[in-house]
């Protein structure tokens, strides 16, 4: 059983029409018209390709392997500035480092961030990685006094400074670790336009209703 995760979800989205932000974001029948996984290891390019085939194969599909430092801005390179084009960056460790996001900001992006809270920034990771991760030294002192829900707001402010300025505030973004509820994840929805940001009021709609 593969587990429904970014790639696969992104590769059955499909809009389901819209009557504005309050309905369904995208017109009917809409979905992405190319999708670029980046993997930092073989072994994981290899499962998602088995997946993907699993399913009968998709033309849409890159799967690239190596550093998202190097291969987000070269991928994008090949990108006109003014596509639409929406990223995620789900990583295990502190990345990508921020330069590698001033680079990004260039492009007509929307980005959902998946920033490490009590899974990575809590547990010391090294300084240096911190530091190439933040791009700036503003983190250190909450970092220190253990205030980490103040370390994601430095980054979400470092994401307006370059122009992502609307972004989803929400406790459903919240990844909890069972059952002692330490805090394993805070997705970031960073948007540059009010269209955007409505599409993510209406997931968010979505996930509040949803049974269970």
């Amino acid at each position: 059983v593969v587990a429904a995760g970014a790639p696969l979800l992104a590769l059955d989205a499909v809009g389901a029409g819209s009557s504005g932000l309050s309905g369904a974001p995208g017109a009917p029948g809409v979905a992405f018209t190319r999708l670029i996984f980046i993997e930092g290891s073989e072994a994981a390019a290899g499962e998602l390709r088995s997946a993907i085939a699993e399913r009968g194969g998709d033309d849409r599909v890159e799967v690239v392997v190596g550093d998202v430092n190097v291969e987000l801005p070269r991928v994008l390179e090949g990108v006109e500035r003014t596509t639409p084009v929406f990223v995620t960056l789900f990583a295990n460790e502190v990345e990508p480092a921020w330069s590698t996001v001033e680079q990004i900001a260039a492009w007509n992006v929307e980005l959902l961030v998946s920033f490490p809270l009590q899974t990575t920034v809590s547990r010391g990771s090294d300084r240096a990685l911190m530091g190439r991760y933040f791009g700036d030294t503003g983190w250190e002192s909450d970092w220190g006094r253990g205030e980490y829900g103040a370390v994601r707001e430095f980054y979400q402010d470092r994401l307006r400074s370059l122009g992502w300025t609307r972004q989803a505030d929400d406790a459903l973004l919240v990844k909890e670790h069972d059952p002692v509820g330490h805090k394993d994840y805070w997705l970031i929805h960073a948007a540059r336009r009010e269209a955007e940001q409505g599409v993510w009021r209406w997931v968010l709609r979505r996930m509040r209703s949803a049974p269970g």
